[in-house]
């Protein structure tokens, strides 16, 4: 356990002269907290979307499917 503690220490000593690593770690640890703790998807109610259909087709037991514009039908409509 000691040396777990000593390599701690190193690399908190490591932190304090390496600015470029010390911004990375306070980074690492703010961010997330931040994300979990504002919500960030309360506005995007109002966001526009894309959509790209370029499918073919496809068939299967003589039957053609068009998969693509069965999705981008469903995406024009709902409004959820």
């Amino acid at each position: 356990m000691k040396q777990a503690w000593r390599i701690y220490a190193k690399d908190l000593k490591h932190l304090k002269t390496n600015w470029a690593a010390s911004i990375s770690a306070f980074d690492l640890i703010v961010l997330p907290s931040l994300y979990a703790w504002i919500d960030t998807y309360v506005h995007t109610e109002d966001l526009p979307v894309g959509a790209v259909n370029e499918e073919r087709g496809a068939e299967l037991a003589r039957c053609r499917f068009h998969a693509g514009n069965e999705i981008a039908k469903t995406l024009k409509t709902t409004t959820s």
